[in-house]
């Protein structure tokens, strides 16, 4: 197994919203309860990648199994802040993206 962190690029964005919605789903630790469309995940990821933004992606054997970022708070552009996330796929799901 070859555990890796990557700053995040547009060969990440589908494995990475997939990790988000197995986290999501969990029901624990995020405030919503799935990922969003596709559509808006690929807006939203290319947006940090454009900006160059913090976002790094855990890959185990090349498939996305975590992110850690801190992103700029959007509420007051007008301030220095950011928000911080991160999310890691339970143990089954790395072990099923592993076999596939």
């Amino acid at each position: 197994m070859n555990l890796s962190i990557e700053p995040v690029a547009e060969p990440h964005f589908e494995g990475l919203r997939r990790a988000l919605d197995t986290v999501a789903r969990e029901k624990r630790f995020l405030a919503f309860t799935q990922a969003p469309p596709e559509a808006d995940c690929r807006v939203f990821y290319a947006a940090i990648v454009a900006n160059g933004w913090c976002q790094r992606v855990a890959l185990l054997d090349g498939a996305v199994v975590g992110w850690c970022d801190v992103l700029p708070a959007t509420a007051r552009r007008d301030r220095m802040s950011a928000r911080s996330a991160s999310g890691w796929s339970p143990r089954r799901a790395i072990a099923g993206s592993a076999r596939s």
